[in-house]
């Protein structure tokens, strides 16, 4: 029983930190300035909805870039990397 506890543990955790970054992510969206359209939690549920999509089907991709902790300028490093590599 203690195995499946642990398993239930990290499943809970796992959830929490989902929910901990669609929050994150919205309040991201919503302190965009008003003039880029992202004014009402029905323009942004599209988005965070094809993020939470996007983020599920990680590795089915050739490349995936999670740039939440990265600059600007290393995430287009990546990219730029990845273009000249295909």
């Amino acid at each position: 029983m203690h195995g499946m506890c642990e398993e239930l543990s990290e499943e809970c955790s796992l959830n929490f930190s989902a929910f901990h970054f669609q929050r994150a992510f919205m309040l991201r969206l919503k302190a965009r300035p008003a003039e880029r359209g992202f004014t009402s939690d029905d323009i942004i549920e599209p988005h965070v909805g094809f993020n939470r999509w996007f983020r599920k089907n990680k590795g089915k991709f050739s490349m995936f870039i999670d740039n939440t902790e990265q600059k600007v300028d290393e995430t287009a490093k990546l990219i730029e990397k990845f273009i000249v590599k295909h």
